[in-house]
């Protein structure tokens, strides 16, 4: 069953905060690389709807929750998207700090061995993603990190993180 992180205000206001996934993977654009390619996730939803139906992780509960909520008796249920977009230039004063946290969430600038990857890969199979699209990710990861590891200092990129808060009475 999915884990779902709230609050209980005063007043009895309940507040939800996820984020989605898919919405999340779609959110990073790398000034000097394909846009296209950074917003592709092929086998993603085969692997992400086994995980649901194995282990009741849902990667897409963000968007769930205001029924839930519905469901659940609360009343005056809205939700809201964050308005949160980091955009990091080198103009920014904590820029080296900024892109180091970044490449740390990321793990980019983390390049894998052909042995590490085939680790991963295994991983990814087991969850429901078959192997072409594993290895695809494989190697679109160790793309980026090459690419953020070398322009690490000038690297300009937006990340959109898909947070929603949702909230109601009860």
């Amino acid at each position: 069953m999915t884990q779902l992180m709230f609050w209980i205000v005063g007043g009895g206001l309940v507040v939800c905060a996820e984020v989605n996934r898919e919405l999340e993977n779609i959110g990073l654009y790398i000034q000097g690389m394909d846009y296209d390619h950074l917003c592709q996730y092929p086998g993603f939803r085969e692997m992400w709807n086994t995980q649901l139906k194995h282990q009741g992780r849902d990667y897409s509960v963000a968007l769930k929750i205001p029924k839930m909520m519905r469901d659940s008796g609360l009343r005056d249920i809205d939700i809201r998207m964050s308005d949160k977009v980091n955009f990091i230039s080198p103009e920014h004063a904590d820029y080296a700090e900024e892109v180091a946290t970044f490449i740390e969430a990321h793990e980019f600038c983390e390049y894998k061995t052909n042995e590490q990857q085939a680790l991963v890969v295994e991983r990814f199979m087991n969850h429901g993603m078959d192997r072409k699209d594993a290895e695809y990710y494989c190697n679109k990861q160790n793309k980026i990190s090459e690419f953020v590891c070398r322009n690490q200092k000038s690297l300009v990129f937006t990340q959109f993180y898909a947070l929603l808060i949702s909230y109601g009475i009860k």
